[in-house]
């Protein structure tokens, strides 16, 4: 039915502007709610203004820690958000389980009581985001629970965080006109990937959100009980946001590094070599002459981090001898120097082009003695190769 009154107010349009005909303007907002699983659309409601469609605002707070990494939630929720699905023009509903995803930080507000709330506008996410890794996102989604166990999604939307963890960050999910009947639970969900929705992320990050806000924009004018009176708006960070950085090395090893056919790792009065060549995805090893920053985490037989180094992206520039990258043979290699060691101790870097990959460091490090040590170097778009040394 919305869909016919749209259609309605562009021949209006085009009638007034186009043919000069006499046909009143529209109203300065008008909205109606999505009709799913036999519930009814409603409106139009109008409004003078933005701030009138929804007087009233509801407000959850969770300040405790929630994480999600880019592993994403559960696969076939995101098949079945697919804006492309066959159907879609027919019935844009999405209903799925409304089991908690294991994948996904979820929180799920009280459920509704009375006669239900309208939502009517963005929902807001206020939140601190602990990120780290890189190329990281948040796939937020908001969704109805029902009683009977299904949840229907309202609205979603991608972000990208800061990767300089300010303290505050604000997104919306895309706006949406909603009934909560009594009885059904308003449910945010965060997750790292969404895909066909969204692209997968590149990289491999970690988020962790804390003292985190919901806003949901009420038709409902306050009642002194669930529903508030708006509050006042929470700008987003302003100051520049610096490139992707340096992935981190994490509470543990990374378990799904590529292991070196040949290597070699040695570590004599503070100097450290290592080098790694097997076969692997040269595309996670990304571009250091442009984006792609790398960490060296060395790790001792208990799992401890005992020594750990970044290395840095970006192009030598003019005359320039470091910390930079320069292009190194014709096969595609790059070369890392910094003779004196300035960020980290790692003083040169070497990754071999052509059909198999080879990569080479040398960095001084201060680390305890180990008779057994793992040296992982991760990559910023999500790779990561190993070599051990045993004695």
């Amino acid at each position: 039915a919305s869909l016919t009154r749209v259609n309605q107010r562009v021949d209006d349009f085009f009638a007034r502007h186009l043919k000069g005909a006499n046909v009143p303007p529209p109203p300065a907002f008008e909205t109606y709610t999505q009709g799913c699983n036999g519930a009814q659309e409603e409106g139009p409601f109008l409004a003078p203004d933005w701030q009138s469609v929804h007087p009233g605002e509801v407000r959850f707070d969770d300040a405790a820690p929630h994480a999600f990494t880019s592993a994403g939630g559960n696969p076939d929720t995101a098949q079945a958000l697919d804006p492309l699905a066959a159907g879609i023009l027919s019935s844009p509903c999405r209903t799925v389980p409304a089991a908690d995803d294991p994948g996904a930080a979820t929180y799920r507000l009280p459920a509704v009581s009375g006669a239900g709330w309208t939502l009517l506008g963005a929902p807001t996410i206020i939140a601190h985001l602990d990120v780290s890794g890189s190329f990281a996102q948040v796939v937020g989604r908001l969704w109805d629970v029902a009683p009977d166990g299904t949840q229907t999604l309202i609205s979603h939307a991608l972000y990208r965080p800061h990767t300089d963890n300010p303290t505050t960050e604000v997104f919306q999910l895309h706006p949406n006109g909603w009934h909560f009947t009594a009885g059904h639970v308003p449910k945010l969900e965060l997750v790292g990937q969404s895909p066909p929705y969204g692209r997968a992320a590149t990289g491999r990050f970690r988020i962790t959100v804390t003292d985190l806000e919901l806003r949901l924009p009420l038709l409902q004018a306050p009642n002194g009980a669930d529903v508030l009176a708006p509050a006042q708006p929470v700008a987003p960070p302003t100051a520049p946001e610096p490139p992707d950085g340096p992935p981190s090395c994490g509470a543990a090893p990374a378990s799904d590094c590529s292991v070196a056919r040949a290597g070699k790792l040695t570590w004599r009065k503070r100097s450290l070599d290592w080098s790694w060549t097997g076969a692997a995805d040269r595309e996670a090893l990304g571009d250091p002459l442009h984006t792609a920053a790398y960490r060296l985490c060395v790790w001792d037989d208990a799992s401890r981090l005992v020594a750990g180094a970044a290395i840095l992206a970006g192009a030598c520039g003019d005359k320039q001898r470091g910390p930079c990258w320069r292009p190194k043979g014709k096969k595609g290699g790059r070369q890392y120097l910094d003779p004196k060691g300035t960020v980290d101790g790692v003083r040169a870097v070497r990754f071999g082009g052509g059909r198999r990959l080879s990569l080479a460091l040398r960095a001084t490090l201060d680390a305890p003695p180990a008779r057994r040590v793992r040296a992982q170097l991760l990559s910023g778009p999500g790779g990561c190769w190993e070599t051990v040394r045993k004695r």
